[in-house]
């Protein structure tokens, strides 16, 4: 699921098409729900951008990154194009969640039973993939990823016409999304292997912050590569059994303090939301969590955060009941905070600016300015008298 330019929302079926949630009296309950795009099945990650969706699915041209446009503007998405293809077995292990980066191209995280198709960038960093293996490999004894080779699951990134492709990180075995927080680092909750628990090679669930040619020794069997490899980056954090879907960096001021900037992640197998507060360390974080919300079952596929500050997620998946519920703090918010101000201030100031909506909402502010616009931003961005975070927005 995903909020659009006008805080509706995108939502995908099981085995279905994709649904539009209106909301029209911006009260946070949908008031009705009907038929977006057909032609795309099973979409595991959804980007609404510059009017367009951008989704992972199966459609026409089998399973990709689909661009899916509404040039007619009758409010569905009738023009459907395949612009970045994946090979392999796709199914639960294959590309899934999608995701603007800063440097205006898509990020698509890819499970470790698919690799993408296409040619690769001059940016392109995961170069090299090896397995090194110094034994005959044991492999895992019911099948699983048997034969499946380096560098496993991937973060790709491609351009909004998929003419270029690059593989920035690999090793991991099947993260279900992945998020970029406030400064620019990107992380992904990567799931582990049920059946290896209590096994030497034992690989847990968890937090991984990515780097450019990152490489986080998934292997299949037996092969895992070990933390203390100097060729292996170390998890960030311990997350505990689980297995991860959703994950949103909460960048709004309508939760209290604790939790601005704070990355959500959903857990469908244990029915649990966590909020994980990362602290700069040096080139890196360090990181700890809570538990947010927890239900049994709380079966979370996504979640992402609302215009209204609201953190929203969708339940469902292999055959269970679905449905999109919300979190609300129903305290108050200080009138500092929660006024944005006008001209390039609420820009500047403008909550979940890489969202869709958030994105929307600069953009009218942009036009309002005019001329204006560019000095104004200059002026912010050159200004030693404002805070860091308002030069770099």
């Amino acid at each position: 699921m995903a909020f659009n330019e006008f805080g509706h929302i995108i939502a995908s079926q099981e085995n279905g098409p994709l649904l539009l949630l209106h909301d029209r009296d911006n009260d946070g309950v949908a008031d009705s729900v009907r038929l977006y795009c057909d032609a795309i099945k099973s979409c595991q990650g959804i980007l609404p951008l510059n009017g367009e969706v951008f989704v992972t699915g199966d459609g026409p041209q089998g399973h990709g990154l689909y661009r899916l446009s509404d040039k007619d503007r009758n409010g569905t998405l009738e023009t459907v194009r395949r612009i970045v293809q994946f090979n392999g077995q796709p199914s639960e292990h294959g590309p899934h969640g999608i995701t603007l980066g800063p440097d205006g191209m898509i990020y698509v995280i890819v499970g470790n039973h698919s690799q993408v198709q296409g040619k690769a960038g001059a940016g392109q960093t995961l170069v090299d993939s090896y397995e090194g293996d110094l034994v005959p490999r044991y492999e895992d004894p019911g099948g699983h990823a048997m034969g499946v080779k380096a560098p496993g699951g991937t973060v790709i990134r491609t351009t909004i016409d998929g003419s270029v492709v690059e593989k920035i990180a690999g090793g991991l075995r099947n993260a279900y999304d992945l998020v970029f927080n406030t400064e620019g680092s990107l992380f992904v909750h990567d799931s582990d292997m049920e059946s290896d628990i209590d096994t030497a090679w034992y690989r847990p669930t968890g937090l991984y912050d990515i780097t450019e040619a990152g490489e986080y020794g998934w292997r299949s069997g037996w092969a895992q590569w070990p933390e203390y490899y100097v060729d292996r980056l170390p998890m960030l954090l311990d997350t505990g059994r689980g297995s991860p879907t959703g994950a949103v960096c909460y960048d709004h001021f309508r939760f209290p303090v604790r939790y601005h900037n704070a990355v959500f992640l959903a857990d469908w197998s244990e029915g649990r939301i966590l909020a994980v507060r990362l602290k700069p360390n040096g080139a890196g974080y360090t990181a700890e969590s809570e538990v947010f919300v927890k239900g049994q079952p709380l079966n979370v596929c996504d979640l992402d955060v609302g215009p209204d500050g609201a953190l929203y997620f969708c339940t469902g998946g292999r055959g269970t009941g679905g449905g999109v519920y919300r979190i609300q703090w129903t305290g108050a918010v200080p009138d500092r905070i929660g006024n944005l101000g006008t001209g390039v201030a609420r820009a500047i100031r403008q909550p979940q600016i890489s969202s869709a909506w958030g994105r929307q909402e600069v953009a009218a502010v942009k036009n309002e300015l005019g001329n204006q616009w560019a000095e104004l931003v200059a002026g912010v961005a050159y200004s030693n008298d404002n805070p860091s975070h308002y030069r770099t927005r």
